[in-house]
């Protein structure tokens, strides 16, 4: 039979661990409400934005169908075509290096894809400050 025990080091150990972790979140936090706050220059800077806003790529689909934002094609007649996932997607992924809101957007992305570690966030965000 095992037995556990918790000593005064390792509840002081542990409450050092989650003392950082709040501090990493606040900071996380700050970040984020900072880098929402900004105008998006660009069309794709506000659908970053959304993301980091919803953090589901169905809700920005949504969203954007719902407020009449169409993808434009070469087909004809219409020449365009509501948003579906992969567009949103394709933005996050292929801009991650342009800005601050797309580097910002494709960690959460990764995080919500991966549901593995919050580290590479907090890393990221740790860096715009």
């Amino acid at each position: 039979m095992y037995r556990k025990s918790l000593t005064l080091e390792e509840i002081k150990r542990q409450r050092d661990t989650f003392r950082e972790f709040i501090e990493n979140l606040d900071i996380l936090e700050k970040v984020t409400v900072e880098l929402l706050k900004n105008e998006s220059q660009l069309f794709e800077e506000y659908i970053a934005q959304k993301y980091i806003e919803l953090q589901h790529l169905n809700d920005v689909v949504s969203f954007l169908n719902n407020g009449g934002y169409r993808v434009k094609t070469g087909s004809k007649p219409l020449g365009e075509r509501k948003y579906i996932t992969n567009d949103v997607a394709d933005i996050i992924e292929n801009r991650k290096k342009e800005s601050k809101i797309f580097s910002l957007a494709f960690a959460y992305f990764q995080y919500n894809k991966d549901v593995t570690d919050i580290k590479p966030l907090i890393k990221l965000v740790k860096s715009f400050i």
